[in-house]
């Protein structure tokens, strides 16, 4: 008899900022009822700037990043004249001044609110930023440190549970992605001990490289292989795979190898024991057009979810599972299902 295949861990995530890049965890210790640490216990909401009045350095900085000589801000005309001083018109007048050819740089103004303190409880997906909503988050260049809980932006390591440093965050964020005329972005922070993942309850998410696969072939698609070493490399393009699909377009907390294709979906009720670790899995994953999004570049630019439907007659691809027995984790460790 053939012995079954051997199911290792291929590589463990935490997303610490809903919607941004993933951080890869060599080890990672789970513990009894909660998420993998940081997960998702960030997240970003979209937010007036604050009102005025605004100095006329601070209105030529927002004139020189909208490439504009005149906009309307709120309710009234703004231009520059001739020395790239901003001028303000009475609502409804338009003024019209030269523009300079060049404006000095000037450091960003960005009037964010202060950053909120926690949550007091667990938001639905739609009340914020995501893959959902804005394909286009995956081109922020932020990295991170450690075990999630510290953001890397321009070189600058900024600690998420600081309020400054996620005000410096957010800032950085508002000047990549909002008009900043209008609006900004604002990160979150979940209640203590909580997350903002898609559902309350505190879980991480599975999948098969061997489901990545069946869909990139059924896609007409090479098939993934892993980054040299054998680790997967969350930063890398779906090119990079081989012309396949990169398995982070499904963004699970730990990816498997060696269970074949769709069967995790099959496991509602076992136990994966991982070392001391045991995790009850919950229930298949629900998809969303998220998996559209290049996980590297940003933006849709493969119809995955649709092919998902077509390949198996529904939209579920990888499963949720509950940590019922704390333990540590990591790259190559062997899975055994239980039940």
């Amino acid at each position: 008899m053939t012995p079954p295949p051997i199911t290792t861990i291929a590589g463990v995530f935490t997303y610490p900022i809903k919607g941004l890049a993933p951080h890869p965890l060599p080890r990672a210790t789970l513990t009894a009822g909660r998420p993998v640490p940081n997960d998702r216990r960030w997240a970003l909401v979209s937010v007036p700037f604050a009102e005025g009045p605004f100095s006329p350095d601070e209105l030529a900085h927002v004139m020189q990043a909208r490439r504009l000589r005149a906009s309307p801000f709120r309710g009234r005309m703004v231009a520059l004249d001739a020395d790239g001083r901003a001028v303000r018109g009475a609502p409804g007048q338009t003024v019209q001044t030269e523009a300079p050819r060049t404006l000095p740089p000037l450091p960003r103004f960005m009037r964010l609110p202060a950053a909120p303190p926690p949550l007091d409880a667990w938001r639905p997906r739609g009340r914020f930023l995501s893959l959902a909503n804005q394909a286009g988050l995956p081109r922020f260049p932020i990295t991170y440190a450690g075990d999630g809980g510290a953001a890397v932006v321009a070189g600058t390591m900024n600690r998420l549970d600081s309020s400054a440093a996620r005000l410096r965050v957010a800032r950085a964020l508002s000047d990549a992605f909002d008009d900043p005329l209008d609006r900004a972005i604002q990160i979150v922070e979940a209640p203590p001990d909580g997350h903002l993942a898609d559902l309350p309850a505190p879980l991480v998410s599975l999948v098969g490289l061997a489901t990545v696969r069946d869909l990139a072939a059924a896609m007409g698609l090479t098939a993934p292989v892993a980054a040299p070493g054998g680790r997967l490399n969350p930063a890398e393009e779906d090119r990079a795979w081989g012309g396949g699909l990169n398995p982070m377009r499904f963004r699970a907390n730990i990816v498997l190898d060696g269970v074949p294709a769709w069967q995790e979906l099959g496991w509602a009720g076992r136990t994966l024991r991982i070392g001391a670790a045991r995790l009850r899995v919950v229930e298949p994953i629900e998809r969303c057009v998220a998996i559209d999004a290049d996980p590297a570049g940003g933006g849709r630019d493969l119809p995955v979810l649709e092919t998902l439907d077509r390949r198996t007659g529904a939209t579920r691809a990888g499963v949720y599972a509950e940590v019922i027995d704390g333990g540590e984790i990591g790259y190559g460790d062997p899975v055994m299902v239980d039940g």
